[in-house]
């Protein structure tokens, strides 16, 4: 068949047709645009109202925001092609940047750190208030893309693939998935977007084992935060209720407790987890910066705790209470002896950091197609896990409880009383359901003082003592008994070579 035969064919002349229809729509819809784009709403895309700036227009020029005056704004929008000398016009330029792109906060680097909340640009706030978030650098999200990430894993399994817990491998991993999945989340769809919660995570573990290396090389770069650039909390989490400025919170998703927290008080070790309840959990926080209005947001945070097995360090480990579900404690140490350190020399750093960044979008596949195992998932869905904590890392955490140091110190004013000749139930203290005052007064009979005032910084007063009581029936059962008397509460405590445990 010659050309001009093929050329005529039916099925080639509406190939044809149909190819001209769509060059004809496309070059119809480019110069639609281009009107839009001269109308003083399109002019108004370029522009946005951030009132709280001294300056409170600004222009989007591609590789900063210019600050501007209300007539620096119209003299710009003119350039742009805004008639202004059309009243009409300037008003609904002048509409659209004040109601389409009000700004409550306008982002930009400080101290050279992106913001890892949010994709460049404006972002509208989902709370149903008007206005949005302005962000012009933003730090990379780092998409996964399968592939062979060997290095990374050597390290991560290394320090945390313990054979002896298997479970601790695949809720580390569940975690750090959760944790990319809510801040992918928020940067697609903003804080309504936010449907999972991640756990408090503790990572705890002997000096030089590579812990913050951890955090800093592996951990941070995959949750939008820059290795130097984590928001450091150990203050602001220790502080009572709305104390300790946070500004910075704002800035990337991950917080950082760093292993500087040593003999952290019985209430700073409560706040931890209760200020990680309102950063995670509760919605809005009340951001406050030095020397600037406190204002609220709420963001995809993720707090990671780094921690050294020292009694001192341990003090540091939340008071979770009821909330138990809301943790995870991790156990980090040399599980692969073979496994190199990654600092030896300046040569091994550099090459140890050039191999992770070649490796950080089959390491973020392998995180977020990592299969969690049934057993570990959360029932509720609330997690991408269950709570998880290492045995050895609960076992040492409880030696330096409140709860066992308070019976510890009942036990030594037992041993006192015994001593001094006090028989039967030991000065008062091992008897069978007795008050909470009765107990109080005999403990603080038989200690001497140093011990005492140790024993009042847990159990302040009669009541306190009681709560004590009923939180270590829990935990020890063979050691104390509660029992309801009335509207009061009767308490037993027994000789520990007497009782279940």
């Amino acid at each position: 068949m010659s050309n001009k035969e093929q050329e005529h064919r039916p099925g080639a002349a509406v190939a044809a047709l149909v190819a001209g229809t769509a060059a004809m729509n496309a070059e119809r819809q480019e110069r639609e645009e281009q009107r839009a784009a001269m109308t003083p709403e399109g002019i108004a895309r370029r522009f946005y109202y951030a009132p709280e700036n001294r300056c409170a227009y600004l222009k989007d020029t591609g590789t900063l925001f210019l600050p501007l005056t209300a007539e620096g704004c119209k003299r710009h929008a003119e350039k742009l092609g805004l008639d202004v000398k059309e009243a009409d016009d300037v008003r609904t330029f002048f509409h659209e940047v004040e109601r389409r792109h009000y700004v409550r906060r306008a982002f930009d680097t400080l101290a050279g750190l992106p913001y890892g909340y949010y994709a460049e640009g404006f972002t509208r706030a989902t709370d149903g208030a008007n206005g949005g978030y302005l962000v012009r650098n933003s730090a990379p999200w780092i998409e996964g893309r399968q592939g062979d990430c060997p290095v990374s894993l050597a390290f991560l399994r290394g320090m945390l693939d313990d054979v002896a817990t298997p479970d601790q491998w695949p809720s580390f991993m569940a975690c750090l998935q959760g944790a990319r999945a809510r801040i992918r989340a928020f940067r697609e769809g903003g804080s309504g977007a936010i449907r999972e919660r991640v756990q408090f995570l503790s990572i705890a573990g002997p000096p030089n084992v590579g812990k913050t290396f951890l955090v800093k090389k592996l951990v941070a770069p995959l949750l939008a935060t820059p290795p130097d650039g984590m928001f450091a909390g150990e203050k602001f989490f220790t502080d009572d209720g709305g104390k300790g400025f946070n500004g910075g919170l704002e800035r990337v998703p991950l917080i950082l407790l760093d292993d500087i927290m040593r003999n952290v008080s019985l209430r700073g070790r409560s706040n931890i987890m209760s200020k990680w309840k309102g950063v995670g959990y509760s919605g809005a926080v009340a951001i406050e910066a030095k020397g600037r209005d406190s204002w609220t947001m709420q963001g995809p945070w993720c707090v990671v705790q780094l921690l050294n097995m020292d009694d001192e360090s341990l003090s540091a480990f939340p008071l979770v209470g009821g909330d138990d579900d809301k943790l995870c404690g991790f156990l980090a140490g040399a599980f692969h002896p073979d496994l190199p350190p990654p600092n030896e020399t300046a040569e091994d750093r550099a090459a140890v950091d050039e191999a992770l960044a070649a490796e950080r979008e089959a390491l973020a596949w392998y995180v977020d197609n990592f299969p969690v195992p049934e057993h570990l998932k959360d029932d509720r869905g609330r997690h991408r896990c269950r709570a998880f904590v290492h045995p050895v890392l609960s076992g040492a955490v409880s030696v330096i409880s409140p709860e066992m140091q308070i019976l510890e110190l009942i036990d030594a004013a037992a041993r006192r009383a015994q001593k001094s000749g006090s028989g039967g139930d030991w000065g008062g203290i091992y008897r069978e359901k007795t008050t909470a005052t009765v107990l109080f007064d005999a403990v603080c009979g038989w200690l001497p003082d140093d011990e005492e005032r140790r024993f009042k910084r847990f159990a302040s007063d009669r009541s306190r003592l009681g709560r004590r009581l009923v939180a270590i029936a829990r935990v020890f059962p063979g050691r104390v008994e509660v029992v309801a008397s009335g509207n009061n509460k009767l308490y037993t405590i027994f000789n520990p070579g007497m009782g279940g445990m």
